[in-house]
């Protein structure tokens, strides 16, 4: 690494080797959601018939899956193979 000029914009960061850099107050984040929130797909043995809007099922009977495109409404695909 070259050697730079120090200006009056520069920033230079010193500490003495005997100083703890790992932070001692570290933030806990319990930020998110519930997972049942997160549309995961829900693996099922006969067509759905009940869901809320965008509820995602596979059908494992039909190798189709279903998605609720409106409460108890749902849009189903072509067979899976």
């Amino acid at each position: 690494m070259a050697l730079e000029t120090l200006n009056k914009d520069s920033k230079v960061v010193v500490y003495n080797s005997d100083v703890e850099l790992a932070d001692k107050g570290v933030r806990k984040n319990h930020q998110g959601v519930a997972a049942e929130a997160l549309n995961f797909v829900k693996i099922v043995t006969s067509a759905p018939t009940t869901a809320k809007e965008g509820e995602v099922f596979f059908n494992t009977g039909d190798n189709k899956m279903y998605v609720a495109t409106a409460d108890n409404t749902f849009a189903r695909s072509g067979v899976f193979s």
